[in-house]
């Protein structure tokens, strides 16, 4: 998705677009086992935030990540 964004040279976006890019590299909240999920992940409620930190941003889709400078 971002890298849509470049190539029609915007560099920022706004923060539906921004969720969208985060629901899309986590687990959805609708996922049959989520309660197992979030267990394993030491987390009591889902929250898109910490379960993208977690991951790292990574998805199996692509090979892009996020990293804390």
């Amino acid at each position: 998705m971002i890298s849509l964004f470049l190539k029609k040279g915007i560099r920022t976006m706004n923060s539906d677009w921004s969720m969208r890019w985060v629901q899309s590299r986590i687990i959805p909240s609708s996922r049959q086992n989520i309660g197992e999920i979030l267990r394993v992940n030491g987390m009591r409620s889902y929250d898109e935030h910490k379960l993208l930190l977690k991951n790292e941003g990574r998805s199996c889709q692509d090979e892009f990540y996020i990293e804390h400078m």
